[in-house]
């Protein structure tokens, strides 16, 4: 509820490369300075964006370099502030120093390429292109009309307009579509303007490039009663024949931004020093039907040199089938940008194996791809690297180096990025070089795993090792304690399985050959309860066996009896005696006798402690009561013996309070130095709770959160009565003013006091 979503799916929330360069990740130089011979693929280490630097032979270009500071403020018209647009995650003054760290100038920039129209990848395109002045420009034609949901609008349009206007400052050729007929190096002449304006062209003829299908103006005619090229016809609306519905109506000619002007088409394949570049899935489809979003007709980028093979997947995921398209085309390769940051319905398993690669990088959190992913590369044996851990290790990108020998990454295999993440149900753990699965038992953050040579930890299940059966829970734990699994068991402190008598906190259990906990049965001369518990003291067995303080039946005990006079009850025994100033079970039920040996009821204090007896003659007078009562109005709690509890009980896991006369509390509470909420039903609230039209958070364990805040990656401030802040806040602490928005987020805007 507390999470803003950004175009891509993805929480915008602490900014965590926003971050980087405070915490040094983007203090070091290079790896390896310029060099004129050598050939290499920079991924650079933001998360959640897409900056990439190719280098050879002392020439350079970028796939995509990342968000920039700028954003539409809504004052223009063509370019509305939207819900989702990113603000304060910038990144273009490091794209640009680490370009010149690498000897990058405006001699040596051959061309930029911008796989779609978002900004966590061509946000900084401008500021790029107008410092570096490459001859070429590469990126998919785009216009708002031809996306079909107005949700994923964003600034879309201001991004690309703004790619598009920088490479016309500086004279660059602009590439929108892909030929194989067309020149390397097009130019502006009247061929090259009459294909990239018919739309009656197949982008794919002549080539194999995986170009999603184009149809003819009479193929459209033809398939959907539609021309797309007549404003006039009739069935020309915004819903399209196949039921979609456009977001804006598409535009005329004359109506569009100055991103229509000067597009030229080019070959898809070209060279950089010693590589070859093949861009792959373009097509021009999506202009006359429309798409979803742009990552639907994002761009991928397959780079050769030396005999090795890169491919760069932009934001391609497999919606519309596009990485089944291109496993049949790419085959294997030697490293892989994995595509859309490790998000869903990217990254399939017919994919990945298709491509095999030696080495992956994910400009995303190592815990976002599904399970499925990592077992892929673990099976692979592909060494998995993530952007947030490569920088957390201190390096400024994933460098892959192509020479005649093989393909290196500067990445130590020791690092961190092989670590346990939790990805429920399951556990993956890299072992020390990636994509070897552990074996065995790992001791991980204070918990037991055992790996059974898969990416996956035991989960869910038992394990005999060496001889001893252990279980391991959803979060792939090794679990002590009782284990629910068609029927108890209970493991010890070491997580082996238990059999025969077990002594558990005060009371005796046993189990059999199997672990199964015995219940309702004998076990010798001894009975365990419905709750698994040895009886002591009491009837049992539908009253036919007594047992006594030991446990142990005792053969001679006949039943006694009860008595009544107009005082009260008691108990006689079969000698004539009976209990006085004492506590008696009967046929599995606590009874206390007075000192004249009648039965007690209502409250009752024995031993300085308070004990509640039915007070009611409905078949149950006198018996103690356990667990939670309602009494005169007021709930109570009450032990496994019988006593009224105070203070803080945990129930089921949920917590509630219970007063020092032992009534449960409800509302605000103040104790220990913080504030609670204990909701209606008693139970204390945790996360977040709205009250008065005011919204509060409250830890895990309840107390109630003042200051500043970071939840789901993003920050919120609170007052001293816990209110969450929007707008301006002045942290007088810091001395300085900070903006949040209508749902509390911090925008990353802030002033000085």
């Amino acid at each position: 509820m507390k999470r803003e979503i950004s175009r891509r799916g993805f929480v915008i929330g602490g900014a965590y490369a926003g971050m980087a360069a405070a915490t040094g990740a983007f203090m070091f130089s290079p790896s390896a300075a310029f060099a004129a011979g050598v050939t290499r693929i920079h991924v650079m280490a933001f998360t959640d964006m897409d900056a990439i630097v190719l280098e050879s032979n002392g020439r350079f270009a970028m796939v995509d370099s990342g968000e920039d500071s700028t954003y539409p403020s809504g004052s223009d018209a063509r370019y509305p502030w939207r819900d989702g647009i990113t603000k304060g995650n910038g990144h273009e003054n490091e794209v640009i120093s680490y370009l010149h760290s690498l000897g990058a100038t405006e001699s040596n920039f051959e061309f930029y390429l911008g796989t779609h129209p978002h900004s966590d990848h061509i946000g900084s395109a401008s500021q790029v292109i107008n410092e570096f002045r490459p001859k070429r420009v590469y990126t998919p034609e785009y216009n708002d009309s031809y996306i079909t949901d107005s949700n994923a609008l964003w600034d879309n349009q201001y991004c690309y307009d703004r790619l598009v206007e920088a490479a016309h400052n500086v004279g660059a050729t602009l590439i929108t579509s892909f030929d194989t007929s067309a020149p390397i190096d097009p130019v502006a002449d009247a061929s090259a303007a009459q294909r990239s304006a018919s739309v009656e062209t197949d982008p794919s003829a002549g080539t194999d490039a995986p170009a999603a299908e184009s149809l003819s103006r009479e193929d459209i005619i033809e398939r959907f009663g539609v021309d797309p090229t007549d404003p006039h016809d009739p069935n020309n609306s915004s819903e399209l024949p196949d039921g979609r519905v456009r977001a804006v109506v598409p535009a005329s000619p004359n109506e569009r931004s100055v991103a229509s002007n000067s597009q030229t088409t080019g070959n898809p394949v070209f060279s950089l020093g010693a590589m070859t570049i093949e861009v792959m899935n373009y097509g021009d489809d999506y202009k006359l039907y429309g798409r979803p979003d742009c990552n639907w007709f994002s761009l991928g980028v397959k780079v050769s040199a030396y005999g090795k093979t890169a491919f760069l997947a932009g934001d391609i995921n497999n919606y519309d089938g596009d990485e089944d398209r291109l496993a049949s085309l790419l085959g294997h390769v030697d490293f892989l940008k994995t595509g859309h940051h490790g998000f869903w319905g990217s990254n399939t398993t017919n994919y990945l194996h298709a491509l095999s690669p030696r080495y992956a990088v994910q400009t995303g959190p190592y815990d976002r791809p599904e399970t499925q992913v990592l077992e892929d590369f673990c099976d692979m044996g592909t060494k998995f690297y993530t952007t947030p851990d490569v920088a957390a290790e201190g390096y400024q990108a994933v460098i892959a180096t192509f020479n005649s020998s093989e393909l290196q990454i500067n990445v130590a295999d020791d690092s961190t990025h092989y670590r346990m993440r939790s990805l429920a149900p399951a556990v993956v753990r890299w072992g020390g070089h990636a994509g070897v699965a552990s074996t065995g038992w790992e001791y991980i953050e204070g918990a037991w795993y055992y790996f059974d040579g898969h990416a996956y930890a035991m989960h869910e299940s038992w394990k005999e090792i060496d001889g001893n059966w252990y279980f391991f829970g959803e979060d792939s734990k090794m679990v002590t304690g009782w284990v629910d699994w068609d029927g108890w068991y209970y493991t010890g402190v070491d997580g082996i399985m238990q059999t025969g008598w077990q002594k558990i906190k005060d009371d005796w259990y046993c189990f059999d050959e199997t672990g199964l906990m015995l219940s309702d049965a004998w076990s010798g001369n001894y009975w365990l309860g419905h709750d698994g518990v040895m009886a002591r003291n009491q009837w049992v067995d539908d009253g036919h066996y007594y047992v006594g303080a030991d446990g142990a039946w005792v053969p001679s005990r006949t039943r006694p009896v009860w008595r009544s006079d107009t005082v009260g009850w008691w108990l006689e025994h079969p000698d004539g005696s009976y209990p006085q100033n004492t506590w008696e079970a009967v046929d599995g039920s606590w009874y206390y006798f007075s000192a004249l040996g009648y039965v007690a009821s209502g409250w009752q204090q024995v031993g300085g402690l308070w004990f509640y007896l039915n007070p009611d003659h409905d078949g149950n007078f006198g018996v103690m009561q356990t667990g939670w009562q309602n009494i005169a109005g007021s709930w109570y709690h009450f032990d496994s013996s019988g006593a009224m509890e105070t203070g803080w009980i945990d129930d089921s896991g949920l917590w509630y309070y219970l007063r020092d006369d032992g009534t449960m509390a409800t509302g605000w509470l103040y104790c220990d130095g913080s504030w609670y909420y204990l909701k209606e039903d008693g139970s204390m609230a945790r996360g977040w709770h709205t009250f008065g039209g005011a919204w509060y958070l409250f830890s895990s364990s309840g107390a109630m959160q003042v200051g500043w805040r970071q939840d789901d990656g993003a920050w919120y401030f609170f007052s001293d009565s816990g209110v969450m802040q929007t707008g301006w806040v002045d942290d007088v602490a810091a001395g300085k003013s900070y903006h949040l928005r209508s749902d509390g987020t911090w925008d990353g805007q802030s002033r000085a006091l």
